[in-house]
């Protein structure tokens, strides 16, 4: 029977923060889903404490291998993913509590195979706050202020990754690039109204802003159109101090963020 979530982990030499995202997957109580581990061929006791844990389940599936990236080995996962939604929760994230998939089952339109988002709290090192996304937050003018959508929030139909791939010449933004180019294509994309994950925010991505920022604009001029004069003016005004917390501020009034 075809489960109706693929939870995919992408890991790599982070057994302890896989642990973690485990305990929040298999404490679920919608258990209608499958759930794919890949493996960048840990050095670490990943590998031990995967064949722990799949032991005890047989909808957990392990794979491990060498790939170019996490882009790579999330394209490597879709490769083996049967649910009709697919969501990616990296090593270390977590499902904000165990009714997520119960609930957010229950608002997914069957019929309408597409995009669901949800909120998620955001886990810096000094504090965390909600991100509420709504309707607008999947709008490309909203892109355009160099904001996307956390894929950790995101459960996405199967069928549009067999349209489109990760971009994996994106380091960084081939999620961003990714969600872009299917609202630009029409897409589906709903919100849920509900808190979907807790994410950590001191990832790859944050550990290279140039290289986000280079990304970021190939993304907004491909897609945005005349939105993008806006971004350009925005990445102006960012490097004024001033206008800079201005344009935080703003952000947060747009997708809500306390």
């Amino acid at each position: 029977m075809i489960p109706f979530y693929t939870v995919v982990t992408v890991c790599y030499n982070s057994c302890n923060e896989l642990k973690k995202t485990s305990r929040s997957i298999l404490e679920q109580t919608c258990m209608d889903f499958e759930w794919i581990i890949q493996d960048g061929n840990s050095t670490d006791d990943t590998k031990v404490f995967c064949k722990s844990i799949i032991e005890k389940n047989d909808s957990i599936s392990y794979y491990s291998c060498d790939d170019n990236g996490i882009y790579d080995a999330m394209n490597k996962a879709l490769d083996n993913a049967n649910g009709e939604y697919v969501i990616f929760m990296n090593a270390g994230d977590i499902f904000f509590d165990a009714n997520v998939l119960e609930n957010t089952k229950k608002v997914i339109d069957r019929e309408k195979k597409g995009i669901y988002y949800g909120n998620v709290v955001e886990v810096g090192k000094d504090n965390a706050s909600l991100r509420v996304y709504s309707k607008k937050n999947s709008k490309l003018w909203y892109y355009a202020l160099g904001a996307c959508l956390n894929h950790q929030s995101m459960f996405c139909h199967r069928e549009l990754f067999e349209k489109k791939r990760f971009d994996v010449r994106f380091k960084v933004c081939a999620d961003r690039e990714w969600q872009m180019n299917m609202i630009y294509n029409g897409a589906n994309a709903v919100p849920l109204n509900i808190t979907v994950a807790t994410v950590l925010m001191d990832g790859f991505s944050s550990a290279n802003i140039d290289l986000l920022e280079k990304e970021t604009d190939m993304c907004v001029k491909r897609y945005c159109g005349c939105f993008y004069i806006m971004y350009r003016i925005i990445q102006i005004i960012k490097k004024n101090e001033m206008f800079h917390n201005i344009i935080i501020i703003f952000e947060r009034i747009i997708s809500k963020r306390k």
